[in-house]
Parts: structure tokens; C-alpha cells; sequence
């Protein structure tokens, strides 16, 4: 058969029995060809009853005439010399030819037998909470999942991109994540999770590999452990592991190995009786994540009332960087865009600090100066677990020399545990890059600029109450800041942006006074003119160049 010529081909009818007929006499070979062993066959699995029998001249109910080895041509009987009036006769099937030829010119004992080993393949998709890639107590199933399921076909020891075109078997989770392949037989395997699945509206929506691509995190389970390896710590020899692996976009187990009688026995989760214990394999698992998401906002905080207000713009550039709970480990670092939005993705349950680096805050630096001058806000939310949308979460006022301006421990998770409706966001599809209840977009950072008041005491000596050319300054004159109250009295001993006191000032000798490093706000001023002297009229003219002071109150409005 390797070296023959294709004469016939035919297929069998509903029972198996196949005929070719008015053949001359010769040698021949009746071959099933490999193309009936591929995928979609009626053979696909199946090989050649063992050991063949080879004898020409006895019924298949007792003999099996196909070779145990593939060849190019297929699985072939061995050479059969057909002779005239010398062929066997009285074969039970014989009934079964209604061609011109008698008993002893017919031949119908060339018979195969196929045999498909029975094993089984499975067996949990699950939520991995807390991305351990272990299956723990607490975690459920995902039921609805389309698994698809590929074979190494052409047997050269992997399931090559060919063979991975179209799926030999498809099914779908159930009962709490379970999955089943039965009736394979041995061979190589790979398990698929669909990409469908992840598409809108699929059961796997928003979720990742168990501990796929978490930056900067230790203890990765990625590449996941492969579902043939008995020895290693999470091989096969530990059930309910993750075997899945991203694979470009795709969620898919390393190649299986299945051998009959040689499985792993005594599987937690056994959903299937029917194949004995060693013959299924049921530890091929995916654990799966839903990461979460955490921004949001770094502006400049006008009038320093710790909240976002409508037209107060966001701060371009703050390199934002993200620690685990202890403050020190470093998980991310990146820059805010052109609205001062930032956003860290892939992130694990647990608790982080988000801290504008001190970089910001410094002049020449590599990647500095955004935050130059600035102050952070002086009412702010300490604790971002409260969820409070576009309120400052950075701690204290002057930025520390080490860590810049940092927010208290942000918690996420466990599950579906954020903040939803968040309303400042970043303009653009999927703007908190999961799904609402696994992403927390409400850790803001406002920043105010310290303001100056100022400028001139001079002698008024027409007494018209503009500054005109040559009237000279007035130094020493008692200069002090004040806020008015709710009924309009006086407030003094102010602080400025760092917290330090306010003290009075002396004009110079150049009339000239300057408060500087004040927190924004509203302010008067109040002056103390020296003896045998007299505040002029005051708004009599330009702003710019009249006394703005009230005779009376000797204060600013």
C-alpha cells in the first residue's frame, strides 16, 4: 500500500460494510485512509483493533485484517491475491452481495475493527479572589463558560497552530464550573477557554488569568504549571491549581497528556463516574481574576476647599507612583495626561498607597517641576475608603522630602466591593479599565499656589486719595493680615500655607509691605499709621492707584 496505485474508493453503508466489485485478479490492499482519523470524522481518536488478524479466509466476527500502524496510506490490511474461483466461500456476510460473481469469486472477509480507548478530561473554572491561582474555600465556579478542546492529530507532540484552527469538542460549564471531555481517547490535548467568553456580556467579562501581568508583585503564577507535571508544587499531584496561561489574547492550558490507566487518582471535585479514576483526568482547572482598578485625579484646587469644583483644571504630568501597604514596595509609577487623570490597572485585592512623588515639587530633576510652588490641599479626606468622589485624599500641606505628598491605605476587594457612579472621569471609552464595582476612581490630589498681598503706604498730601507723582512713601507704618469673621469683626494671628504664624510687618523705607505664602481666601488688611498721621479717603479713584483702606476701620474691605 505505500508504493500501490489508488484504484477504488467507496464508503460503508450504515452498518460498516463496504464492497468493491468486477475487480480483475491481482494483488491488492484495502487501505482506511488518515483523512478518516481527522477532525470531524467518524474515526477521529479511534485506532486499529489489536493485534490484527491477517487471515483472509475468516469472517471478521473472529478476525480483524487492519495493520496496528498508521502508514501513508492509512490503516491498510496486508496484501490480499485475489484468484479466480480460489476466493472463500460460505462467509456469513456473504448474504450481503448481490453483485453478478458466485460464492468462491467474492471475497467478503477483509474486515476492520477500530477500537477508542476511554478517558476523560476536566474539570473547574473558578473565581480566584484573592488570585492565589488556588482553589479555596469561599471561591465559586463560573458556570456558562465555552470550553474548546484541541488534539495533537498528526502526532508530532504538539497541538501545532493547524491543528488549534477548529476544536475536536466543545462544552460548557455547569454545576458550580465544572466541565467534562469524555470518550477521548490517548494522546495529546489542549484546553481553550473561548475568547468569547470575555467579550460584552460574556460570563467571563473584565477577568484575567489567575496572577497574570500584576506588575511589580512577587510570587507570580505565571507561566501557569503544566497539567502533565506530577512532581512539581503545583502539578497535578495538587488539584483544584490554575493551568491556564494567557496566551496572546487567549486563556488556554499547556499540552495534556492522557494515557490510559495512568491519571492522577482521588480528585476533589470527581464529576465523572462513569470513566475509572485512572483513566480521568480531572485537575485540568482555571482560575480566574477580575483585577481592579485605582485613580483618579490630580488639579489645582483654586480656592483650596479640598473638593473639585466646576473649572478648576487638572494637573498635567505628576509622576503618581503606587506602594504596597507597608509604604516601601514600589508596585508602579506614571505620569498624569493632559487633565491630571492617572490610573493604575491589574491590581490585586488589597492595600496600597498612591504618593505624588517628591520629583514634582523640586526644580531640576529628572522628570520634575509639575507640582513647583504647589501646595496640597488643607481640607482633605484622610482615609480614600470612604469613597468620597473628587475630594483631596493627599495627607498634609508641604510635601515631605522623601515621599512627596502621599494618600492614606486605599483598600480594594475583596470582590465586587468599589465604588460605583464615580462621575469625574477620564473622557474615553472604558475610562475606569474594569468593570464599575472592581475599579475605585475616586483618590484625588488638589493642590493650591500659594498667593501675595501687598504693596504701598504713601503720603497722601493733597488729601484726594489717589497716589499722584511725587508724594513720598511712608515706611514704618504697622501692616497686619486679617480675615473677617461672620459678622464682619476682625480675625488675626493667622497662619500662612505652612502653618506658621502671620506676624505684622513694617513698611520699608520704600512704604513698600508683602504677606506672602498665603493660603487662598479672602483677607483684610489692617494699618496702624504713625503718630500725627491719618488715613486718607479711600476707592476715590483707579484701583490701582487710590487708598483702598476705610478711614474708620483703618482696614481693607
Amino acid at each position: 500500500p505505500l508504493s500501490g496505485t489508488l484504484l477504488l474508493s467507496t464508503q460503508t453503508d450504515p452498518d460498516g460494510h463496504y464492497l468493491f466489485d468486477d475487480l480483475p485478479g491481482g494483488a491488492y490492499s484495502v487501505c482506511i485512509p488518515n483523512t478518516e482519523f481527522g477532525s470531524g470524522s467518524l474515526l477521529i481518536g479511534a485506532t486499529s483493533s489489536a493485534p490484527e488478524g491477517g487471515d483472509s479466509a475468516r469472517d471478521d466476527n473472529v478476525d480483524e485484517n487492519g495493520q496496528n500502524t498508521f502508514s501513508a496510506a492509512g490503516i491498510c490490511s496486508t496484501l490480499l491475491d485475489a484468484r479466480p474461483n480460489s476466493e472463500p466461500s460460505g462467509e456469513p456476510d456473504q448474504a450481503l452481495y448481490t453483485g453478478a460473481h458466485d460464492d468462491d469469486n467474492v471475497n467478503m472477509t477483509v474486515d476492520f475493527g477500530f477500537v477508542r480507548p476511554v478517558l476523560s478530561l476536566g474539570n473547574l473554572v473558578w473565581d480566584d479572589l484573592n488570585d492565589d491561582g488556588l482553589f479555596n474555600n469561599g471561591e465559586q465556579g463560573i458556570d456558562g463558560v465555552l470550553i474548546n478542546l484541541y488534539m495533537d492529530f498528526n502526532t508530532t507532540g504538539v497541538v501545532d497552530p493547524y491543528e488549534m484552527f477548529s476544536p475536536v469538542l466543545t462544552t460548557t460549564t455547569a454545576s458550580g464550573g465544572l466541565y467534562l471531555f469524555t470518550n477521548l481517547v490517548p494522546g495529546i490535548y489542549v484546553v481553550e477557554l473561548d475568547p468569547s467568553n470575555f467579550d460584552a456580556g460574556g460570563p467571563l467579562v473584565g477577568y484575567i488569568s489567575s496572577d497574570d501581568a500584576i506588575a511589580g508583585t512577587v510570587g507570580d503564577y505565571e507561566p501557569a504549571p503544566s497539567p502533565d507535571d506530577t512532581t512539581g508544587p503545583q502539578g497535578n499531584a495538587i488539584d483544584n491549581d490554575d493551568n491556564g496561561q494567557s496566551i496572546a489574547s487567549v486563556i488556554r492550558s499547556t499540552e495534556i497528556t492522557l494515557k490510559l490507566n495512568q491519571e492522577p487518582t482521588g480528585e476533589v471535585l470527581d464529576n465523572d463516574p462513569a470513566t475509572p479514576d485512572a483513566s480521568e483526568n480531572l485537575t485540568l482547572d482555571f482560575g480566574l481574576y477580575r483585577p481592579f482598578g485605582l485613580g483618579n485625579r490630580v488639579w489645582h484646587d483654586l480656592n483650596n476647599n479640598g473638593q473639585i469644583d466646576d473649572g478648576e483644571p487638572g494637573l498635567p504630568n505628576v509622576q503618581v507612583s503606587l506602594f504596597l501597604a507597608d509604604g516601601q514596595t514600589q508596585i508602579d509609577t506614571l505620569f498624569t495626561d493632559a487633565n491630571g487623570y492617572f490610573r493604575f490597572d491589574t491590581l490585586r485585592a488589597g492595600s496600597y498607597v498612591v504618593e505624588n512623588v517628591e520629583n514634582n515639587f523640586e526644580p531640576d530633576r529628572e522628570y520634575s517641576g509639575a507640582l513647583l510652588g504647589f501646595r496640597s490641599s488643607t481640607i482633605d479626606e484622610a482615609d480614600p475608603n470612604r469613597n468620597g468622589d473628587s475630594l483631596d485624599n493627599g495627607i498634609g500641606i508641604q510635601p515631605d522630602a522623601v515621599h512627596g505628598i502621599r494618600s492614606g491605605l486605599v483598600t480594594l476587594g475583596l470582590g465586587a466591593s468599589e465604588p460605583t457612579a464615580e462621575t469625574d472621569l477620564v473622557a474615553k471609552a472604558n475610562p475606569q479599565g474594569q468593570i464599575d464595582e472592581f475599579a475605585n476612581m475616586t483618590v484625588d490630589f488638589g493642590y493650591f499656589m500659594p498667593a501675595a498681598l501687598g504693596n504701598l503706604v504713601w503720603l497722601d498730601q493733597d488729601r484726594n486719595g489717589d497716589q499722584e507723582p511725587g508724594e513720598p512713601a511712608v515706611p514704618g507704618v504697622v501692616v497686619e493680615l486679617c480675615m473677617l469673621d461672620e459678622n464682619g469683626a476682625p480675625l488675626f494671628n493667622l497662619t500662612d500655607a505652612d502653618g506658621n504664624e502671620i506676624p505684622a510687618q513694617q513698611t520699608d523705607e520704600n512704604g513698600l509691605y508683602l504677606f506672602t505664602n498665603l493660603l487662598p481666601g479672602s483677607y483684610c488688611v489692617q494699618f496702624t499709621p504713625p503718630e500725627g498721621y491719618q488715613i486718607t479717603m479711600a476707592d476715590q479713584g483707579d484701583d490701582t492707584q487710590d487708598s483702598d483702606v476705610n478711614p474708620d476701620t483703618r482696614r481693607t474691605a
